[in-house]
């Protein structure tokens, strides 16, 4: 009686199974293997490298969108910065007028301290508080604006790589 191996020794057969080929011999079955292996792997790179190329080029778009409301924000603060003026202290005096600014400052007065401000002096201290206020909002604009637009370039550069690079990768399949 033969025993498996040396019946199987001599044999070659080829089976075909909807996708797969499979040619054994004694020798060749696992070089087959390592082949549709190989092929798997491939496959599964490819899916992996295309969920990462989307997902960038998703990521760069949502940027893309956020920040450039931020520059068209801080370029609206720039056409009328006394308006886009923000203190988030309840004692800070209004400059929308000078006689805003007036009527808060003889509030916020100390009575007790006796101190008496002419108008010369208020309005001094109007037009440095009103200066102060639009060089900080211009100054919070322009750095707005430049950040944000790196921001743009540096989201339109990575989307423009991976969008490229997918379309080269679909290609190949």
């Amino acid at each position: 009686m033969l025993n498996d191996y040396t019946f199987l020794k001599g044999l070659k057969m080829i089976m075909y199974n909807e996708q797969l080929l499979t040619i054994i011999t004694h020798d060749s079955i696992f070089i087959v293997q390592i082949k549709i292996f190989r092929d798997m792997e491939k496959a599964k790179s490819n899916k992996i490298q295309s969920i990462y190329g989307y997902s960038v080029c998703i990521v760069a778009v949502i940027t893309f969108l956020i920040t450039i409301t931020s520059v068209v924000f801080a370029l609206f603060d720039l056409t009328d910065p006394l308006a886009s003026y923000r203190t988030y202290t309840k004692d800070s005096p209004s400059l929308a007028s000078f006689e805003n600014y007036k009527t808060d400052i003889i509030i916020s007065l100390d009575p007790s301290h006796g101190l008496v401000l002419d108008d010369e002096t208020l309005k001094s201290m109007y037009e440095s508080a009103r200066e102060d206020a639009i060089s900080k909002v211009v100054h919070q604009s322009y750095r707005s604006i430049l950040v944000n637009s790196l921001l743009v370039i540096i989201s339109l550069i990575l989307f423009l790589t991976h969008w490229i690079w997918m379309r080269k990768l679909n290609k190949k399949e």
